[in-house]
């Protein structure tokens, strides 16, 4: 049972890590150069994760005293 316990914890520690891996680096931007800085964090990928940078871009765009990243 402890075995089967231990095999357990692996798997999903494993999986975990798939997870981690699997982020796309390619849409980590940084737009504006204010001094508010504002971190934006979504699970957005694919043509949403696109759709949601040009929102963030045009949001830094209109607002010049606030950076996004």
């Amino acid at each position: 049972m402890n075995k089967m316990r231990l095999l357990l914890v692996i798997v999903l520690l494993l999986a975990a890590t798939v997870g981690l891996q699997a982020q796309d680096d390619d849409m980590v931007s940084e737009f504006g150069a204010g001094e508010i800085e504002l971190l934006f964090w979504n699970g957005l990928t694919g043509p949403d994760g696109e759709t949601m940078v040009g929102l963030v871009k045009a949001f830094a765009e209109a607002n010049p005293d606030v950076s996004v990243r």
